[in-house]
């Protein structure tokens, strides 16, 4: 529920802000730019993640997009690594000036390992144990953020995803990776089309 509370409230802080932008002649967006962003993302997990993201406009209205976690504290309970990838479409709102609101949809894949070892008692006085293995799962995310373009080659973002996924091992019970993860920073862009 509060996790609710939260998307809604950034959603309406976009769209409040895209509604009062000052009207300027010519939207900057445009087909051929090259977004990247490099930045720190807490998550509502309590986990921190290393996030790298490559965007490419194929319309002023839509561009794909791959993005990159590198988990550095994990805040899922039995967890020492759980990393993802995602990759996927942006929807662009159309506005004038600089300012640009999209929402996105990415499937993704999680690369995540137990802390703890698995152990079977072959005899009864030496137990056999094995590391956890690193596996790989399925991640689905869905969000909504913004960039602002006052730059020819620099952008300010801010963006607010919900990522949802388990860590299914060999061995159950199954953890969840769901969570609300936020991104706000500088960002680079470059023209490949005037």
């Amino acid at each position: 529920m509060e996790q609710r509370k939260i998307t809604y409230t950034f959603l309406i802080l976009i769209f409040s802000f895209a509604a009062k932008a000052q009207p300027e002649k010519q939207q900057f967006v445009h087909s051929g730019i090259l977004r990247t962003t490099l930045t720190i993302s807490p998550a509502t997990s309590g986990s921190i993640y290393l996030q790298g993201n490559v965007e490419y406009y194929l319309h002023p209205s839509l561009s794909v997009r791959g993005d990159g976690f590198y988990g550095v504290k994990y805040g899922q309970d039995f967890l020492t690594q759980n990393h993802s990838i995602f990759s996927g479409a942006s929807y662009h709102f159309t506005t004038k000036g600089n300012f640009d609101p999209y929402f996105f949809f990415q499937p993704g894949v999680a690369i995540t390992q137990k802390e703890f070892q698995s152990c079977i008692n072959v005899y009864p006085t030496s137990p056999e144990c094995v590391d956890s293995k690193i596996i790989t799962n399925p991640l689905t995310s869905i969000g909504s953020g913004f960039n602002y373009y006052f730059q020819k080659w620099a952008h300010l973002f801010g963006e607010l995803r919900y990522v949802y996924g388990k860590h299914i091992p060999s061995t159950p019970p199954a953890i969840s990776l769901s969570e609300l993860r936020f991104s706000f920073g500088l960002g680079f862009n470059f023209n490949f089309k005037k």
